[in-house]
């Protein structure tokens, strides 16, 4: 099964039909589930699938993909960067799971059921999820079949938009419905993934439930914060600021040099002189935007994007990465 993790995000460029269009891209598939082609190196995968059909929305092994306007022809070919990310239950071995989901957010938490099911099948896991309707119940009857064959994989259903029904409870989050569909919670290394208030809402009452902090671990499908620019009439341009703070970075493979103002970040820096680097979340949660670091220092505020022995060995996420030093050198 080589070197398979769960809930790895594969960042994708469209090599088609738009060009230079990065974004994340999440496969739920198991480590037993084939039918795609890939050429890989350390940096980067060449990934290339035959869909059934245009508009089809089927990806390998005929999953559902929940988009359709990059790959939207037979036989499209697609560049990936290596996976990345640090949402997976290997990062966090435990005896006990709780995967609790909402919408969407139940993709990564049916890549680690799936991988549980082919390599440790008695894994003790407590599966709940949140839909507004019964039909939007993500991945239910592969669900089902999953915990016919795997004693310690327990579903919880519920909807929000329909009365109790055969299979799922109705009703919204709250401290009677999550202890009623997990009552060992307390017990139990939590993942969580949904929308930015569902988790808000399930982070706060894990932890007035007896969840401590070290086994909370949650990743979120919000929207990319696009940078915005702030521009004062009377305020000295970015280049001028940045010369007054001495301040430069140097992208050694490009030979591009930029001026750095304080508070600017390397990824920012980047953009702003015409380089690309690979980049999805911006919050340093993602670990897309991973960079090497040949000298100089920053400071970089991140989300568990990045290990440490990343960070010992000189990599940085550009994304959140400020410059203390008068020069860095970064390998883009």
């Amino acid at each position: 099964m080589g070197d398979f993790s769960p809930d790895e995000l594969s960042p994708e460029e469209a090599a088609m039909h738009v060009q230079g269009e990065g974004r994340r891209e999440r496969w739920s598939s198991g480590p037993r589930q084939h039918g795609y082609s890939r050429d890989t190196s350390r940096d980067s995968e060449s990934i290339t699938w035959e869909s059934p059909g245009p508009h089809s929305g089927r990806g390998p092994q005929g999953y559902r993909r929940s988009d359709e306007r990059i790959h939207e022809e037979v036989c499209d070919r697609l560049t990936a960067h290596g996976p990345t990310g640090r949402f997976s239950l290997v990062d966090h071995p435990a005896d006990r799971y709780l995967f609790l989901s909402a919408g969407s957010g139940a993709t990564p938490m049916m890549s680690m059921a799936r991988w549980l099911f082919d390599t440790a099948p008695q894994t003790d896991v407590t599966y709940v999820h949140f839909a507004r309707r019964p039909e939007d119940l993500l991945f239910r009857s592969e669900l089902g079949y999953m915990a016919e064959a795997a004693a310690g994989l327990r579903l919880r259903f519920a909807v929000t938009g329909a009365p109790e029904g055969e299979g799922w409870s109705s009703g919204r989050l709250d401290p009677a419905l999550l202890s009623v569909m997990c009552p060992d919670i307390a017990n139990r290394t939590v993942f969580c993934c949904g929308p930015d208030r569902f988790m808000d809402a399930a982070r706060r009452l894990a932890g007035d439930l007896g969840v401590p902090a070290a086994r909370w671990h949650e990743e979120s499908f919000g929207a990319t914060p696009a940078p915005v620019p702030v521009v004062s009439p009377i305020a000295p341009s970015a280049t001028e600021t940045a010369a007054a703070a001495g301040m430069q970075v140097v992208f050694t493979r490009s030979g591009r040099k930029a001026p750095l103002r304080p508070g600017q970040t390397i990824l920012e820096a980047a953009e702003g002189c015409g380089l690309r680097i690979p980049t999805a979340c911006r919050q340093g949660l993602c670990g897309t935007c991973l960079v090497r670091k040949l000298s100089g220092s920053v400071r970089m505020e991140h989300n568990g994007g990045i290990a440490d022995d990343e960070i010992a060995d000189g990599w940085i996420l550009a994304c959140c990465s400020e410059a203390e030093s008068a020069l860095v050198e970064v390998e883009v």
